[in-house]
């Protein structure tokens, strides 16, 4: 289950209680899904004509105020759905959570083309950072608010006063986008020069890297170095355990994981790959680009950093509680209320021209 969807499930524990939530999930392959026992769900297909036609059902028995999605393909299905049931007059909200429009190159084009298109339909974007409020999700449109995602996770009352020595922890998806294979050979290429800790980083995750990447840490001779872990339905012993979180993604909205190691404190080392620069700070290394010997100078720099102090810790957990989603759900539910209102008026008092 990625972020987007995480932040879904967190943020719905926080909706106000005149609200009333139906979820149509267009991904039931997604592994992880948890949803509340409250929470309505229907389950349509991931193609695209089957989408549209369970939407257009929905909308039709319904009648919904406000319809909210989180991908380019869903606003291009709402907004058709919304052409063609001219009756259902919803608020259409549209959730941006990436800096580019597809990964896909063949895809980009047409979907880009696409949004222009309906960019007039759509009512109110949600920006998950200011990277994607510049990028081409937003370009365009008059009226794009930031909200961040924020983090739900739980930790218990923990004692930093100990010193820990530096740890690695890499969160997320084992996919091309997030280069954990180019993380491995940065190890690998260290190690080569002097022997690193025993567990020095713990990858949890899977995808399609899975198998490269146990066979590339068996072939370097690194299994003493680099863990796997896999799917994990909690993190939070993880968190706690390490040291610094790593990303050497390529491309990035603000990956929720930001959060959860911020409210955990964790430093991040990160390369410049969209919104998550934005909320990290002096305690966190930016590596100025993509390149392998850029991330391996951070990855040195952490390692002769030593041990990272407790009140380092305390002090990171103190100053990302406006992280939590207790507080950033807030924020999104009022601005949403509050554009719906105000949307609302404008529809039963048209201005005069």
């Amino acid at each position: 289950m990625g972020g987007a969807e995480k932040s879904f499930l967190n943020r719905y524990r926080y909706q106000n209680p005149f609200f009333r939530t139906i979820a149509l999930n267009r991904r039931p392959d997604i592994d992880g899904w948890n949803f509340p026992p409250d929470l309505e769900v229907v389950t349509c297909s991931k193609s695209l004509y089957g989408s549209l036609q369970s939407f257009i059902l929905l909308l039709r028995h319904l009648n919904p105020d406000v319809v909210i999605v989180r991908t380019p393909i869903d606003a291009i299905i709402a907004s058709l759905s919304r052409i063609i049931c001219r009756k259902s007059r919803f608020f259409l909200v549209f959730e941006a959570h990436s800096v580019v429009v597809s990964l896909n190159k063949f895809a980009s084009l047409p979907i880009t083309f696409l949004l222009k298109l309906i960019h007039k339909r759509i009512d109110l974007i949600f920006a998950v950072s200011k990277a994607v409020q510049l990028g081409p999700l937003c370009r365009g449109h008059n009226h794009v608010v930031v909200h961040y995602l924020g983090s739900d996770i739980s930790l218990p009352n923990i004692d930093f006063s100990g010193l820990l020595s530096p740890r690695l922890l890499l969160l997320g998806r084992l996919i091309k986008s997030k280069q954990p294979d180019l993380l491995v050979r940065v190890l690998n290429d260290i190690n080569s020069l002097f022997p690193l800790p025993n567990d020095f980083l713990s990858i949890v995750g899977t995808g399609p890297l899975f198998d490269p990447l146990t066979k590339m840490i068996s072939d370097y001779d690194l299994r003493r170095v680099i863990k796997l872990y896999g799917n994990q339905f909690d993190i939070t012993p993880f968190l706690l355990s390490h040291t610094h979180l790593v990303s050497c993604s390529t491309v990035e909205g603000l990956s929720l994981t930001f959060f959860e190691a911020k409210l955990a404190g964790l430093k991040i080392v990160s390369t410049p790959a969209g919104g998550g620069v934005e909320i990290l700070d002096s305690h966190d290394i930016i590596v100025p680009d993509f390149e392998f010997n850029s991330i391996r100078h951070a990855i040195i720099t952490v390692l002769e950093s030593g041990v990272v102090a407790g009140s380092e810790r305390e002090e990171i957990v103190k100053k990302a509680q406006w992280m939590k989603t207790s507080r950033t759900s807030k924020y999104y539910y009022q601005t949403l209320y509050s554009e719906v209102k105000k949307n609302q008026a404008q529809v039963e008092n048209p201005p005069l021209v």
